[in-house]
């Protein structure tokens, strides 16, 4: 669904108020007595037309609010100003700009907690990688995913692909590695 929206609030970045801080953290409903740095609040946010409660929505509008004329300054990391960074890819037609997600792939296994229950996403993708090697295709997973769909998914095909076979920019590339579940038939 789409909306016509217009900014009540426009803040430069270095003005915008993180989640975790003490102010925010401690307030929101569903992010009270959750651990500081943990990201069991993001489904909340993520999801599409998720409602908030309506005590969050007004606290968080009137922070929002004050901060417009607030001199409090939130300085971004170094790994934060590169996640903002712009990336664009050029196409023969237009430029356009994308977003990158992090380096998934280089986290270690060892430090994501494993999950008590399979998510229905890790089933599906493994379904949809069984049906694709089965046909014959060459199979592409999120490394991030892998772990999870191989209990899933026994690839006994040996299809799996540990590299794209694309030529593209890192941008495009590391774009396209997100995408849950490719079926490649040569390149």
């Amino acid at each position: 669904m789409r909306f016509h929206v217009r900014p009540v609030v426009w803040l430069d970045v270095e003005k915008a108020i993180p989640i975790h801080a003490d102010a925010i953290w401690t307030e929101l409903s569903f992010t009270r007595g959750l651990e500081k740095g943990s990201i069991a609040w993001t489904g909340k946010v993520r999801g599409s037309l998720g409602r908030l409660d309506n005590r969050d929505g007004k606290f968080l509008a009137e922070k929002l609010t004050a901060q417009t004329g607030g001199s409090r300054l939130y300085p971004l990391d170094e790994q934060e100003s590169r996640r903002l960074t712009t990336h664009t890819v050029i196409r023969t037609d237009k430029v356009v700009t994308v977003s990158v997600p992090d380096d998934v792939g280089a986290i270690d296994e060892a430090t994501i907690a494993p999950e008590v229950e399979t998510r229905e996403s890790i089933r599906v993708q493994a379904l949809i990688a069984s049906i694709g090697a089965r046909m014959g295709m060459s199979i592409w997973v999120p490394r991030a995913d892998r772990t999870a769909i191989l209990k899933e998914w026994k690839n006994e095909q040996n299809t799996l692909l540990e590299r794209l076979p694309l030529n593209y920019d890192d941008t495009t590339l590391r774009t396209v590695e997100q995408i849950d579940v490719l079926w490649l038939r040569g390149r």
